[in-house]
């Protein structure tokens, strides 16, 4: 028995050695393919940085510009450790000629600052004298908006800013901005929302670096060249890491007279990076495909394969189609046998707890991005209960994006179209069957008849149009007052429509919601005596405002 002990526990204490033993192994792999990682980018972004130091002079054509940016370069790799970062490596230089130019670039704006991110900036002066300033005690900038472009990162993840003063800038001073922005990816998957890496900018740019780094053993990427941007150069590296550079020069400043958005006449790249573990992690993107994790546009087979993703979603789905029909059937017994009551009212109902941030469904678990195809199965669910047929609509959502340059299932924005109605994603202000400004004119892809059941669709190209608002509109008008007291404040509120917004009922639902609303703003403040308001004034003066109040 003693012979057994000794075995046993020898045999444990084996295994768990040889268990410690993989784990270091494992770890010291991480470890060195970390190293690797982060000598591969600090090795190119030197490279890049002793290319671009020698570009000082401001070439013949640009020579009358107030700003001209000699260079800009741009660097994204996944550093590992024990967080996995997307990192961002902005170096840019300006020159600045006047004034109007020092004026634009005293204050500095950088999303490179805090724990993790840096921020560097160097004033060379025009004796060739430089000095690096030290940046503390940034003020955060709240406002995103007010945040100016030039300052602006690439990566939709970086919106939070702070602002430091430029000290000293002169007519002449070349300033060295270098960030440095990490953001965090999930250990299993992540995505990193697009990035669109611009060529030309309201300023003339002399040359462009643009370098992406992805791991190909763990991640996709996803990109494309638009506007007449220049195509990236692909290389393969050592662990499966893929290198993408472009080189571009000399870009002539762009004027945007017409308030276009950027993405839609700019020539600039646009790429998204997706990390996955296993072979096959659907929960990451509906595409997948473990040959070629290099993508630069959709195929047929990925459409058809985006169009069944309603089986991913069937189950929940059907949950919140009978939660709803049953919410509504209470309120509005009308919708259990008309379906144009049922749509209309389903239309507002889902409305309001998309606006409002609610779930449809106390025990769903949807995530944000997957929302409008959640909503876009509900609805089918619905007309397929009462033996109706209606269109499947892909569309970006985006005039500047058609859909043909769609090159990740993120960019799709799903939707239905009934009896010539509509039912894509829901905003504040839309009606029954209406397309909202952003999909008016916007190009799609639209399969008829769609039968979730079949595995192949026939997609045909379309111009998403519609009546303009002009033509369906709410009008609101309010009857505000005070009684005698001026203790209470009553207000009603009046409805009208010219077309849509049909239902009585409808109508009825949201003038009570109204009317609730401002009940509990109204009560919001504790009623007050008029009097006591002129109460340590002159005599003559409080009786005079009391008389102009009370006249009002």
């Amino acid at each position: 028995m003693r012979y057994l002990l000794i075995i046993t526990a020898f045999v444990i204490s084996s295994s768990l050695y040889a268990q410690t033993a993989s784990e270091k192994k494992d770890q010291h792999l991480a470890d060195e393919a970390a190293k690797k990682t982060a000598l591969a980018a600090s090795a190119l972004s030197e490279k890049f940085d002793k290319h671009s130091a020698s570009i000082k002079d401001v070439p013949e054509q640009f020579k009358d510009e107030s700003v001209v940016i000699l260079f800009n370069s741009s660097n994204y790799f996944i550093e590992r450790g024990e967080v996995i970062y997307f990192v961002e490596r902005v170096k840019t230089r300006v020159y600045l000629k006047d004034k109007a130019a020092v004026e634009k670039y005293s204050t500095y704006y950088t999303s490179g600052y805090g724990e993790t991110n840096s921020s560097e900036v160097t004033i060379i002066k025009a004796n060739g004298m430089s000095r690096t300033l030290e940046l503390k005690d940034g003020i955060k900038e709240t406002n995103y908006a007010s945040v100016p472009l030039h300052y602006k990162s690439s990566v939709m993840l970086n919106e939070t800013y702070y602002k430091f003063a430029l000290p000293d800038l002169e007519p002449g001073d070349i300033i060295d901005f270098t960030r440095i922005s990490k953001n965090p990816t999930s250990e299993l998957t992540g995505n990193v929302p697009f990035t669109r890496i611009y060529l030309a900018s309201d300023f003339p740019i002399v040359k462009t670096f643009l370098t992406i780094e992805v791991p190909t053993n763990d991640s996709y990427i996803y990109f494309k060249s638009l506007n007449g941007a220049p195509e990236l150069v692909q290389k393969t590296g050592e662990n499966g890491l893929v290198t993408f550079t472009l080189v571009d020069s000399l870009r002539e400043k762009v004027m945007n007279d017409w308030n276009l958005p950027r993405e839609k006449y700019l020539p600039h790249v646009k790429f998204i990076v997706t990390r996955y573990t296993g072979s096959d992690n659907a929960s990451v993107l509906p595409i997948r495909s473990t040959t070629n994790k290099i993508k630069t546009e959709f195929s047929n087979e990925e459409w058809q394969r985006c169009a069944n993703r309603i089986n991913e979603f069937k189950k929940t789905a059907d949950e919140a189609t009978e939660y709803v029909m049953n919410q509504i059937g209470i309120q509005n017994p009308a919708t259990r046998s008309d379906v144009n009551e049922l749509m209309e009212m389903t239309w507002y109902y889902l409305r309001k707890k998309v606006v409002n941030n609610e779930k449809i469904m106390p025990t769903e678990n949807i995530s944000a991005n997957e929302y409008d195809v959640y909503l876009a199965t509900i609805f089918m669910n619905m007309l397929n209960k009462r033996g109706e047929s209606f269109d499947l609509i892909f569309s970006t959502g985006n005039k500047s994006a058609g859909i043909k340059n769609v090159i990740c299932p993120m960019e799709i924005s799903w939707g239905i179209r009934w009896n010539d109605k509509y039912f894509m994603y829901p905003t504040c202000y839309m009606q029954y069957g209406e397309l909202s400004n952003p999909f008016r004119g916007v190009e799609a892809l639209i399969v008829n008849n769609f039968n979730p059941d079949s595995k192949t669709f026939e997609f045909k190209s379309l111009i998403l149009t519609a009546a303009p608002y002009t033509e369906n509109t709410l009008n609101e008008s309010l009857d505000i007052s005070l009684n005698e007291n001026l203790d209470k404040i009553l207000c009603v509120r009046t409805i009208t429509a010219t077309k849509g917004f049909s239902s009585p009922y409808i109508s009825k639902y949201y003038n009570r919601d109204f009317n609730i609303d401002q009940l509990t703003y109204a009560n919001m403040y504790i009623p007050r005596d008029s009097n006591l308001l002129y109460v340590g004034m002159n005599k003559t003066k409080a009786a005079e405002l009391k008389r102009k109040n009370d006249a009002a």
